[in-house]
């Protein structure tokens, strides 16, 4: 007797759950009566009406609904997916080099504010230190503007031509000269390091070729006397160049020796603080 009930109770309860589902809205909605009942009969069996709502909409997705589907061969959708992994795979290292660019120009501090960027499309393949630029679409450019990098003084700008893009008269091509001063940076004593020049007099920095540069004009006793050596800085101190680009780097000392045409005289060997040659992007600058 009491599965009996229980059943009479279970079917009772889906007769219930059919009638709030299906009948009470349209008759609340043909006549106008009822409204409130039918919300709060619904509510009641929602445990019920929701299982069989959700069952049979799946159900007539599954038999009845027209199913959306790629028909395209299966060639075509992998020539596709590979097309957008290159696409990925570009776009994303195309973002990396924004990011690099925008974080070496922010090391420029002020002085991005008076320079062109221009992106470096090659290099000189024979006997010149040279880079070669991409055109760029300004009229401020012209021969002999300084041209620098957050690493320090990269050249000169150099057949400047209106559509065939520049060149830059590397500081390391052979024949390119300077003056510049020394910089080394020691302890403060304060846990801080301070920069401190070594001299007051000007340097001739010549460039070597195969990025080097060379000072020639200093004796033996004067480089002992300044206390030179190896890993100073060579700083531009050239009264040719603007007054923003003064202290500059230009590079650093590789070595210390004497000259075999000059004894007395040394020979300071120095490297600019990176692979010129290397550069994606310089900065022209060219409002003076």
């Amino acid at each position: 007797m009491p599965f009996i009930r229980f059943n009479q109770i279970f079917w009772l309860l889906m007769a219930l759950a059919f009638t709030s589902a299906f009948i009470l809205p349209r008759f609340s909605a043909t006549e106008n009566i009822g409204t409130k009942a039918s919300a709060q009969v619904r509510g009641l069996f929602a445990p019920i009406s929701f299982p069989l709502h959700r069952l049979g909409t799946w159900t007539y997705s599954a038999l009845f609904a027209d199913a959306v589907a790629d028909h395209r061969p299966d060639d075509q959708l992998r020539n596709e997916n590979d097309y957008l992994r290159t696409e990925l795979v570009r776009l994303t290292r195309q973002l990396e080099e924004l990011l690099a660019l925008n974080s070496d120009r922010e090391l420029l501090g002020d002085l991005r504010a008076y320079c062109t960027p221009m992106a470096v499309v090659g290099s000189d393949s024979g006997n010149r230190q040279t880079l070669v630029l991409r055109p760029a679409l300004t009229g401020r450019l012209r021969d002999g503007l300084p041209v620098i990098c957050p690493s320090g003084l990269v050249g000169r700008l150099d057949r400047l031509g209106a559509g065939s893009g520049a060149q830059v008269r590397l500081i390391t091509d052979p024949g390119f000269r300077l003056e510049a001063g020394f910089r080394r940076f020691v302890d403060g004593g304060d846990g801080k390091t301070k920069v401190v020049a070594l001299a007051s007099t000007p340097q001739l920095v010549e460039g070597l070729g195969d990025g080097r540069m060379v000072i020639r004009n200093m004796t033996d006793r004067q480089v002992k006397e300044v206390g030179l050596q190896k890993g100073d800085w060579v700083v531009l101190n050239d009264r040719d160049y603007e007054r923003d680009l003064q202290g500059l780097k230009v590079g650093v000392i590789t070595a210390i020796g004497l000259r075999s045409d000059a004894p007395y005289y040394a020979r300071i060997e120095l490297k600019p603080m990176q692979n010129l040659n290397l550069l994606r992007e310089v900065m022209v600058f060219d409002q003076q």
